[in-house]
C-alpha cells in the first residue's frame, strides 16, 4: 500500500486518498499516452485484467491532452471543468463520465454534464483571519485548511478576507454581519454555487479581479466591481453592467453623453443603424452602452477614471435581444460616406458577468452572428477629419481603426487576449442569412473560467498579454500613410482554418474606412484572415488597400509569432513596379494616388520563382547624403526618380549609365523623399530617406 501511495504523490501531489472512490483535490493535467496511476485501476500498463468498477472524484479541473490509457470500468466525476481534445481508453464500454463544470474543446469521450453528479463529502469553512488577511493561508480558517470547491464558506467577522494574485474556490460564499471579502491584484474566486452578501457586509472586486461561478444559480446581496480607464473629456468608453438593475447615469455621474446603438433606427445617411439617447436608463443585461468621460475632465490630457458597479452579481444563462434590418442591396455613396447592407446588422452588446469571457467560446455559441467581435479601444485622438466608425453624426469623430477585432485567428492588435473583460461593451454583426430578423445573443458560465484573464479592458492603458497555446503562426502587417497613421491586417496559419472563407477565423472589413488594408479571399475583403495548416512557402496572400491621400505609403511588420519568429522570410511583391521586398529586413515604401487598389500587392514567403535576375536585395543600392544625394549600386543605374511625400515627381534622370549617381537638383529640406532606382536589367529599387 505504501508503494501505491508514493506513486500517487508523484503524479497527483495534493490528493485526498481513499479506496473506491478515489478522491483528489485540485486540478490535474494528463498528457499523451500516459496512464492513470495503478491505484485507479489496479492494473499494470497495457494489461486490462479483472477487477471491479472504480469511482474517481476530481474536485477541480481535469485537462486531457492526447490519449489517456489504462482505465478498466470507471465512474469518473469531475466537479470542475473538463478541458482538452484528448480521449480515455478503457477496457469495456461500461465506463461513465460526469462533469459538473464546463465541457470545453470537445474531449473525445461521451460525457454527461449533470449538476447532480454524486455529491462529494460536505465541507464548511468559517473565516477567522487568525494570522492574516490572506484567503490562501490555511491557519485563517476553522477548521484549518484552505477551502476547496466542495466547501461552503462563511465570512462573518471584522477581519477583511483578501484574495490577491493567487486563485481561490468555494462551493458557496456567505458574507454576513460585518464580514468583508476583497479580490485584488487579478485575484480570482471560483464558486460552484451561489454568492450571498448581507446588507451590512462587503464584497469588493477591484479592477482586473474576477468572480467566476459554475452553476446556473441566483445570487443575493450586492457586490462592488471596479473598472479603471484612462480617458480625456471627449473619450467614449463602451460599458456593460456586471450587476443587476444598474443605471447608466451611475457609471459616470458627471457625464451627460450616454448612448445605445439601435440597428434598425434611421439616420441622416439614408441607411439604418444609429445612436439613441440612454441617459438614466436601467442597463439591460448583456447590452452595451457608450458613455463619454466626465464633463469636467480636460480635453487633451488623459485622466484616470474608475467606474464602480454596485448590485447583485449576474450569473448563469443570460439572453440579450439582437436584431437586423432588411436592407440587402448594393453599397452606395452618400456624400463621402459609404452605406452598406451591413449597417443595419450591427448590435452593441456587452459582457454581463463580473469576470472576463472568452470571445471565441462566445462566438461558437452564437451562430447567428458573424464570427468576430469589435471592441472599441480609442487609441487615437478625435478629429473632425475622421469619419465616424459607424456614421458621421458627432461633432468630433474617431478613427475606425480604433476597434480591436477578435476571432479564432487572434486579435488585430498583437499581444491582446481573445477575451472580453468584465464591464466591457462590444459590437457584433448579425448574419444576413438568419431566418428571423430578431433573436438573442446567449451568454453562459461556460464562457468564463480561470483561464480567461480579466486584465484586459478598453479604453485603458496599453498592456501586453500572453496568448493561447493553440498552434498559430501569424503576421501583423501595417500600412502607414503620409500622415503616419497606420491601418493593420492580421494573417494567421491556425488549426482548423481553411484557405476559403471561415466564419470563426476570418473577420470581414466594414469597407467604410477611408484608409484600410485587407486581404482578399473569393472577392471578399478581410481585416483578419485565417489560413490552413500546414504552412507552405508557396502560399500567397493577395492584398488590397484604400487610401484618401496621395503620396508615400509604407508597408511594415508590426509583430510576428510562431514559425515567422524564426528564419521564415516574409516578402511583399509590388506587381506594378515588379519589385519583391523582404519585409523582415526593412519596411517597403511606395507612392500611390488616393483610391482603391486590389491588384498591386501580394504577400509571399519565397522568392524562388523569381530567379536571380529578377530579385535584388534592397541593400544592393546605397543612398547617402552630404551636400547632395549620392546613389551607388552593384550594377549600372539606368534611371533615377525622386518623389516628395505627396507622390509628386520632383526630379528625374533617364540616362545615368553608371553605377554611381549624384543628384544636385533637389534642395535639402529635412523632408521625407522616395527614391526609385531603375537598374540596367530593369529591376526597380525603392528607398525612403530624409533629406
Amino acid at each position: 500500500m505504501k508503494k501505491i501511495t508514493l506513486l500517487l504523490l508523484l503524479i497527483f501531489p495534493l490528493f485526498l486518498f481513499s479506496q473506491n472512490p478515489y478522491t483528489f483535490n485540485g486540478s490535474y493535467s494528463l498528457t499523451n499516452n500516459t496512464s492513470f496511476p495503478n491505484a485507479f485501476s489496479g492494473l499494470g500498463n497495457g494489461n486490462c485484467g479483472n477487477g471491479n468498477t472504480q469511482t474517481i472524484i476530481i474536485n477541480g479541473d481535469l485537462n486531457l491532452n492526447g490519449r489517456i490509457l489504462n482505465l478498466r470500468n470507471v465512474n469518473l466525476i469531475v466537479y470542475g471543468n473538463l478541458n482538452g481534445g484528448g480521449s480515455i481508453t478503457t477496457c469495456t464500454a461500461n465506463s461513465t463520465y460526469c462533469v459538473r463544470g464546463a465541457i470545453q474543446n470537445n474531449p473525445n469521450i461521451s460525457v454527461t454534464r449533470n449538476y447532480d453528479c454524486t455529491p462529494p463529502p460536505s465541507c464548511t469553512k468559517t473565516w477567522t483571519g487568525a494570522q492574516s488577511t490572506n484567503w490562501n493561508n490555511s491557519a485563517n480558517w476553522s477548521p484549518a485548511g484552505v477551502p476547496t470547491i466542495n466547501c461552503d464558506v462563511i465570512i462573518n467577522n471584522n477581519v477583511n478576507c483578501i484574495v490577491s494574485s493567487k486563485d481561490a474556490e468555494a462551493k458557496t460564499i456567505t458574507i454576513s454581519n460585518t464580514g468583508s471579502l476583497t479580490l485584488n491584484n487579478s485575484g480570482i474566486v471560483r464558486v460552484k454555487g451561489s454568492v450571498n452578501t448581507s446588507s451590512t457586509a462587503s464584497f469588493v472586486i477591484e479592477n482586473a479581479s474576477s468572480l467566476i461561478q459554475i452553476d446556473n444559480v441566483a445570487n443575493s446581496g450586492n457586490i462592488q466591481l471596479k473598472r479603471n480607464t484612462t480617458i480625456s473629456k471627449l473619450d467614449y468608453v463602451y460599458w456593460s453592467s456586471p450587476v443587476a438593475s444598474f443605471n447608466t447615469s451611475q457609471v459616470s455621474p458627471n457625464s451627460t453623453f450616454i448612448y445605445k446603438w439601435v440597428p434598425t433606427n434611421g439616420n441622416n445617411f439614408n441607411g439604418f443603424g444609429n445612436w439613441a439617447g440612454a441617459t438614466n436608463q436601467v442597463m439591460t443585461l448583456g447590452k452595451g452602452y457608450i458613455i463619454r468621460a466626465p464633463n469636467n475632465f480636460p480635453t487633451n490630457t488623459a485622466q484616470n477614471f474608475t467606474a464602480t458597479f454596485t448590485g447583485v452579481p449576474n450569473n448563469g444563462n443570460i439572453s440579450t435581444p439582437i436584431a437586423r434590418g432588411g436592407y440587402a442591396g448594393n453599397s452606395y455613396m452618400n456624400g463621402n460616406l459609404k452605406v452598406t447592407e451591413d449597417d443595419d446588422n450591427w448590435n452593441l452588446i456587452g459582457n454581463p458577468y463580473p469576470s472576463a469571457i472568452n470571445a471565441v467560446r462566445f462566438l461558437n455559441s452564437n451562430t447567428s452572428l458573424d464570427g468576430f467581435v469589435r471592441v472599441w479601444t480609442h487609441n487615437t485622438s478625435v478629429s473632425a477629419n475622421n469619419d465616424s466608425p459607424f456614421y458621421g453624426n458627432f461633432t468630433y469623430n474617431y478613427s475606425p481603426d480604433d476597434y480591436l477585432l477578435i476571432n479564432g485567428t487572434g486579435t488585430s492588435i498583437p499581444g491582446a487576449l481573445s477575451v472580453i473583460g468584465a464591464g466591457q461593451g462590444f459590437f457584433v454583426k448579425m448574419n444576413h442569412n438568419t431566418t428571423s430578423p430578431s433573436g438573442n445573443a446567449i451568454f453562459t458560465n461556460d464562457m468564463r473560467g480561470t483561464d480567461v484573464s480579466n486584465n484586459q479592458f478598453y479604453r485603458s492603458a496599453n498592456t501586453t498579454y500572453s496568448e493561447d497555446t493553440d498552434e498559430k503562426h501569424r503576421i501583423w502587417l501595417n500600412l502607414v500613410n503620409p500622415n503616419q497613421i497606420a491601418t493593420s491586417l492580421l494573417v494567421g496559419y491556425v488549426e482548423e482554418a481553411t484557405n476559403g472563407v471561415d466564419r470563426i477565423y476570418d473577420a470581414e472589413t466594414k469597407l467604410k474606412n477611408n484608409f484600410e488594408v485587407y486581404s482578399i479571399v473569393d472577392n471578399q475583403y478581410f481585416n483578419i484572415q485565417g489560413k490552413a495548416l500546414p504552412f507552405t512557402t508557396t502560399d500567397e496572400v493577395p492584398l488590397g488597400f484604400t487610401t484618401n491621400q496621395n503620396g508615400i505609403h509604407t508597408f511594415g511588420l508590426t509583430a510576428v509569432d510562431g514559425l515567422f519568429e524564426g528564419n521564415q522570410e516574409i516578402y511583399i511583391q509590388d506587381l506594378e513596379l515588379n519589385i519583391i521586398h523582404n519585409l523582415k529586413e526593412s519596411p517597403y515604401s511606395f507612392t500611390t494616388e488616393a483610391g482603391n487598389n486590389n491588384t498591386r500587392f501580394v504577400l509571399k514567403f519565397s522568392n524562388e520563382t523569381l530567379g536571380n535576375e529578377d530579385f535584388i536585395n534592397n541593400e544592393s543600392v546605397v543612398i547617402y547624403t552630404n551636400d547632395a544625394l549620392n546613389i551607388e549600386a552593384n550594377e549600372n543605374i539606368k534611371e533615377v526618380l525622386v518623389y516628395d511625400t505627396l507622390g509628386r515627381l520632383i526630379s528625374q534622370n533617364k540616362k545615368v549609365n553608371s553605377n554611381k549617381y549624384r543628384e544636385t537638383q533637389v534642395l535639402k529640406s529635412n523632408s521625407p523623399l522616395l527614391i526609385q532606382v531603375i537598374l540596367e536589367n530593369n529591376i526597380k529599387i525603392v528607398k525612403k530617406i530624409i533629406y
